[in-house]
């Protein structure tokens, strides 16, 4: 298992619903989270040191990589057209 030496934000894509991202932890960072609960929330990774923004949420990891953190966040809603014309 080799770790990078900094917290590594990889991969966005995105479907209908979510973006998604890949969260690559450091040894150190590792070593931490594994003395957590499995699946970390957002204010588990502020704690931790894990910068990124607002809305993003642990969804999954592979049991013999658990230092690569798969995450998501909603779509923002699209703006309707009728609230982004200005008013007549």
């Amino acid at each position: 298992m080799s770790y990078p030496a900094e917290v590594l934000h990889l991969q966005r894509t995105t479907d209908e619903s979510f973006e998604y991202k890949i969260v690559v932890l450091t040894q150190s960072l590792y070593a931490r989270v594994s003395k957590l609960h499995w699946k970390l929330t957002e204010e588990d990774m502020n704690k931790l040191g894990i910068q990124q923004t607002k809305g993003w949420e642990h969804y999954f990891s592979l049991p013999h990589e658990r230092h690569i953190l798969m995450c998501r966040r909603k779509h923002a809603k699209p703006q309707s057209r009728e609230s982004s014309q200005p008013p007549d």
